[in-house]
């Protein structure tokens, strides 16, 4: 339920890390869908070649942008301004989303990182996808950082069957099989929620023994980017002040519909 007399800042502000160069639908497309579930303010922190498209596609979206990397990385000057620019926009936001589009570099492993140990103290929920989990699951040391982000507020993840088994250190067809306790355990152990997404996906939530198990959707959803529209709409779902359960719940059947 909305506020009758409700504002942009009763509908929550989300910050959407998302994008890199010559990869600018994916921000797009889920800053988009945050705002069109009903998100009062969205920013997007994304790579600089982004602004212009952004700013075309999405008037509407604030964008705050790093710079490219060059051969020899960024100097330590550069890393700091990068730092302090995203910390400043953590500190704006309500629920940050991560990940769609943002590659696999060790420049966004820090950013992930760096978002990870920051979201405890600016944030009040942090959906993750795409790339970042891929990077997750990649490097070790992530892990134990999502857990304990997943110990102070709510986290949302939204693998595919593929990233499910990165995730989970298991083949496609070990998850497939037995996905209802892979990710239910998974949620507990990390204390985060989980969005299994699939033909028909399922959720599963830390301290909740229900399963969510969405029917609404067709294979019109199979296609590049629907995945980036439910990040966008997860992170304004919990943006509204839902509980991640439910939000993650709520974002699986909007998205369907």
């Amino acid at each position: 339920k909305r506020r009758s007399d409700g504002n942009k800042g009763t509908f929550g502000k989300i910050l959407v890390i998302a994008g890199s160069r010559g990869v600018s639908g994916a921000c797009t497309m889920c800053a988009g869908a945050a705002l069109r579930t009903g998100a009062g303010m969205v920013r997007v922190f994304t790579h600089e070649d982004n602004r212009v498209i952004l700013q075309e596609t999405l008037p509407e979206a604030m964008c705050s942008t790093y710079p490219s990397v060059p051969a020899g990385g960024l100097g330590a000057a550069e890393r700091d301004s990068v730092r302090e620019e995203l910390l400043s926009c953590l500190k704006w936001a309500d629920v940050a989303a991560i990940g769609p589009g943002m590659g696999k570099s060790e420049g966004c492993r820090e950013l992930l990182r760096f978002v990870l140990q920051h979201a405890e103290e600016t944030l009040r929920g942090l959906v993750i996808d795409a790339d970042a989990i891929r990077l997750i699951a990649e490097w070790d040391g992530l892990y134990g950082e999502l857990r304990r982000a997943g110990e102070k507020l709510p986290v949302i993840l939204t693998p595919h069957p593929a990233e499910c088994a990165a995730l989970f250190r298991k083949s496609v067809a070990e998850v497939q099989r037995n996905r209802f306790t892979w990710l239910r355990l998974f949620a507990e152990h990390f204390s985060c929620t989980i969005i299994g997404k699939d033909a028909r996906t399922l959720v599963s939530s830390a301290g909740h023994r229900t399963q969510y198990l969405n029917t609404s959707g067709n294979d019109g959803l199979a296609t590049a980017g629907s995945g980036d529209v439910l990040t966008g709409i997860t992170a304004a779902c919990l943006a509204s002040g839902m509980e991640a359960f439910p939000a993650a719940a709520a974002a699986a059947y909007l998205h369907g519909r």
